[in-house]
């Protein structure tokens, strides 16, 4: 047990230091007005990572419950349905207006900073990532069955030295945005390496038409909705994204938040 749990200690602090080093690049480079905007940025961006870990806590105990057979593999698929939309809805949701926190006034007083707008711009790209993140929580269920817990050591140093890599690159080029596309692209490349290993433990592509389609309509409505800046017609497009998902995922509307569909629970 501590020996497959120590990597996991490991890995933790690679995963701490992803999201903080940036921080401390920025106030090298720049000046701590900056480390601000960013930092709120982040604090918006985290909705999706406190998803993302209420999903890993339900997810991988139901999981790693299961035998390795044809019902895991049936049980998988509508999970990774479900998680997508899920992520894809808070992504829109955030993304189309938290830009309107900013315009909010409470007795003559602003909610937010103003002068803190363009952590706006930066949100997408954090929301992104960890987006990605949860792709990763999601492989990780290789690693848990097979016992080779050493593979999130791995992926937690790809993320770590690719992030510091970049933030070095890209802050003294684009600032604050040069720090959130090496967040990105550093949550990217470690899913990746996740992803291969679980492609090596469950031998079935899970990536159907669903959530190509599921992508696709969310690409269309964040279009749309920045063609409308009107919250009505931000709100009602959300709603249509949202059937839309149940509709592609054959998804009832009381079973969307579950993990499996009725026809697999029992399998």
């Amino acid at each position: 047990l501590a020996l497959f749990s120590l990597p996991l200690v490991i890995a933790g602090f690679f995963g701490i230091m992803v999201d903080v080093a940036d921080r401390f690049i920025i106030n090298f480079f720049m000046d701590k007005g900056q480390v601000g905007v960013y930092s709120l940025a982040y604090k918006l961006g985290l909705l999706m990572n406190v998803f993302v870990i209420a999903f890993r806590t339900a997810y991988l105990p139901h999981f790693l419950g299961l035998e390795q057979s044809e019902g895991l593999n049936r049980e998988l698929k509508p999970a990774l349905v479900r998680l997508v939309c899920l992520m894809s809805l808070i992504f829109l949701t955030i993304v189309l207006f938290s830009g309107y926190l900013f315009r909010l006034e409470l007795a003559n007083l602003s909610l937010i900073n103003p002068e803190f707008i363009n952590a706006v711009y930066i949100v997408p790209f954090i929301l992104l990532a960890y987006v990605f993140n949860g792709f990763s929580a999601f492989f990780s269920i290789a690693p848990y069955r097979t016992g080779r817990s050493y593979h999130f050591i791995i992926t937690d140093a790809i993320g770590f030295v690719v992030n510091i890599g970049l933030n070095i690159i890209l802050i003294p080029l684009y600032g604050i945005m040069g720090a959130a596309l090496a967040t990105l692209i550093a949550y990217y490349v470690a899913t990746l390496y996740m992803y291969f290993v679980f492609t090596l433990h469950i031998r079935e592509n899970l990536f159907g038409k669903e959530i190509l389609l599921d992508i696709g309509g969310g690409l269309i409505t964040l279009y749309a909705a920045f063609l409308a800046d009107l919250i009505l017609i931000r709100a009602i497009l959300l709603i249509l994204f949202l059937l839309y998902c149940l509709r592609i995922g054959k998804i009832p509307l009381k079973g969307f938040f579950r993990l499996t569909s009725k026809r697999t629970e029992h399998i």
